[in-house]
C-alpha cells in the first residue's frame, strides 16, 4: 500500500523512529523484497540477485551496540538479509 509506505517515510523523515520486527513490508515487487529497504538499510535476498556478491560484516563499534556487554542474542535467525 503505497499510501502507508509513503506515511511512514514521511514519518521518519520527520524524526520519528520505526523499529522492524520480523519482516516488516516484506513482500516481493519491483526488485525489492522489503518495500521499506531504503529506510530499513536492508533487504532479503530471495534469489533474484545471485550474481551480485554479499557479505556479512560485523561492526563492534556501530553506536547501535557500542554499549552492549556479553553477547547479544538476536532472537529467531535472518538468513539472507543483507545491508545495502
Amino acid at each position: 500500500d503505497e499510501e502507508v509506505l509513503t506515511t511512514i517515510r514521511k514519518w521518519i523523515d520527520n524524526g520519528g523512529g520505526f523499529i522492524g520486527v520480523g519482516e516488516p513490508t516484506a513482500y516481493q515487487y519491483q526488485g525489492k523484497f522489503f518495500q521499506l529497504s531504503d529506510v530499513l538499510g536492508v533487504d532479503k535476498e530471495v534469489g533474484f540477485t545471485l550474481s551480485h556478491d554479499k557479505y556479512n560484516t560485523v561492526d563492534p563499534n556501530h553506536f547501535i551496540v557500542e554499549d552492549i556487554e556479553g553477547e547479544i542474542d538476536f532472537g529467531e535467525g535472518m538468513a539472507s538479509i543483507y545491508g545495502h
